[in-house]
């Protein structure tokens, strides 16, 4: 029987008194975190057009500034004087489902981890990668257009896991597939949880059974690892030192592979199956990728063949535009500070929008239209500003599977498009959620047309 976990942070709770900022708290002890759930991109454009770029919001029982705008964006995610903790931020959102992932570190802990693990997200590693993860997608994708009612989602969310156990673990896990995926989705989907404490049988206590199931499980692959290592993901964490001879233990190893499992796994998945919505919807451009990958003329890609892909890298940006992978960045102020002329007292929670700054008039030629030329050359919207797109970050805290997700997608896209043609069913449900993971509200049925 698995283990409860405790949570591993003792934090205070955040300052709760910004009433000098503009903005309001929304209702009563809900705030604004009904609103947001339902219509994110809407109640902020609310939100800008009310108080401009910095406010005042209360969500998730919590009182917080939102500043919009990839100025104030950039000011707080290069954060060169120190003043903002993603560990605090992330600590108090998730509370004791949180592991100690890079997203749970700062500064010199943060910079030290991340130095031991890049190691896996080299080019030299990435190309290793390709033949394991291009033979897995092959094998789980072969009868997709003898499915009856497929959905994009859920098919390819059991393909990158699979593929992901294969990269990241040298394993075969397929018969734990179903139960490592019901632990992952029940901790996603305790982040938007609105009773934010467990009892048996609600979201945060599913979401505890398994956080408890994956260190367990993956405590015990660390173990095989350390006396067995391979060229996977996993074996090379186990290895890895830096210059001073540090290394990374078992239980920073379980922790980063959750998280990387967790929300880069699912970030991948959301972000594939948007690529298919929007190449569905645009025919154009899926024809387009398509002869891209046809010319490619080879089952097994090397990293070489993905800059062979110019149409399907401006899909993949303006997917990330389009349906940002991560709508909302948290963090919290260590020391009082001054943020656009407007002074943070220290311990405040902060909430930056990515979202927000893909759709401003002010840096995109209609924002509300799908448009991948946006970031052709001869265009380049997306460099008005450093922080005008921003999917994976900015700053210390980028993502560093940046590489590793356009290697992915560029491989699904090589998969799938070389042998099926995809479009929506007619009278398609247009609903689209935003969290916990942004993707067709119907895991997006789809039809399936073999080439």
């Amino acid at each position: 029987m698995t283990r409860m976990i405790a949570g591993r942070f003792n934090i205070p709770k955040p300052n709760q008194k910004i009433d000098s900022v503009p903005g309001d708290y929304g209702i009563p002890i809900l705030g604004h975190t009904l609103k947001f759930l339902l219509n994110p991109r809407g109640s902020v454009k609310e939100i800008y057009k009310k108080y401009g770029e910095v406010s005042k919001v209360s969500i998730f029982y919590n009182k917080a500034i939102v500043f919009l705008g990839p100025d104030a964006t950039q000011e707080i995610l290069r954060d060169t004087n120190n003043n903002f903790s993603a560990k605090l931020a992330w600590a108090e959102f998730f509370g004791d489902l949180a592991v100690r992932s890079l997203t749970m570190m700062d500064f010199d802990e943060h910079k030290l981890n991340r130095r031991l693990m890049q190691s896996a997200f080299k080019k030299q590693a990435i190309n290793s990668y390709l033949p394991s993860m291009t033979q897995v997608m092959e094998e789980d994708s072969r009868d997709w257009a003898e499915l009856e009612n497929p959905k994009a989602f859920p098919l390819i969310k059991e393909m990158l896991l699979n593929a992901a156990a294969e990269v990241f673990l040298g394993l075969d896990i397929k018969k734990d597939v179903a139960q490592v995926n019901e632990h992952f989705v029940n901790i996603l989907n305790s982040s938007v949880a609105i009773v934010r404490f467990p009892f048996p049988g609600n979201k945060m206590w599913k979401a505890l059974r398994g956080k408890a199931f994956l260190i367990d499980f993956f405590g015990k692959i660390a173990k095989e690892k350390r006396a067995n290592p391979g060229t996977d993901m996993f074996s090379r964490m186990c290895e890895a030192k830096d210059e001073d001879g540090n290394t990374l233990s078992n239980e920073a190893i379980v922790d980063h592979m959750i998280f990387m499992l967790v929300a880069a796994h699912d970030t991948n998945t959301a972000t594939a199956t948007n690529m298919l919505y929007a190449i569905a919807k645009h025919p154009e451009w899926q024809e387009k990728m398509r002869k891209e990958v046809l010319a490619i003329d080879k089952e097994t890609m090397t990293y070489d063949d993905l800059s062979r892909m110019p149409s399907t890298e401006l899909v993949f940006k303006e997917t990330l535009r389009f349906y940002t992978p991560l709508p909302v960045i948290p963090r919290r102020s260590i020391n009082e500070c001054t943020i656009r002329d407007v002074t943070v007292p220290a311990n405040t929670m902060i909430w930056i929008i990515p979202d927000f700054c893909h759709f401003m008039e002010e840096y995109w030629t209609t924002p509300e239209t799908f448009d991948p030329m946006r970031f052709a050359p001869q265009r380049e919207e997306h460099k008005k500003h450093a922080f005008a797109w921003h999917p994976f970050g900015g700053g210390a805290h980028m993502c560093m599977g940046m590489h590793f997700a356009d290697m992915q997608i560029k491989l699904i896209m090589h998969t799938l498009l070389r042998k099926y043609r995809f479009s929506l069913p007619e009278n398609h449900n247009e609903k689209y959620q935003f969290f916990p993971i942004p993707k067709p509200k119907d895991d997006l049925p789809i039809c399936i047309e073999c080439i």
